[in-house]
């Protein structure tokens, strides 16, 4: 069971538990230095992983914005 606060745009702040339920019960604290951001590449060992945020709720998507048109005063005269 995986407890995680919701997504903010805060894109460095992550916090949350990883509970394992059954004969050995065990909790771990989530957070970001324990992360793996997309595009890693695993080298050497093995990993096991749990996808938490997806779609528009990434940090990834969260952090964007709209992209800024850059025009020269020239340009702008013109273009009306």
């Amino acid at each position: 069971m995986v407890e995680v606060k919701e997504p903010i745009k805060d894109i460095y702040n992550l916090e949350g538990n990883f509970k394992i339920h059954g004969e050995m019960e065990k909790s771990e604290s989530i957070f970001l230095d324990n992360s793996v951001w997309a595009g890693t590449v695993l080298t050497a060992g093995k990993s096991l992983g749990i996808v938490i945020y997806t779609g528009p709720e990434t940090r990834v998507q969260m952090n964007s914005c709209s992209t800024k048109i850059k025009a020269g005063l020239v340009e702008r005269d013109v273009n009306i």
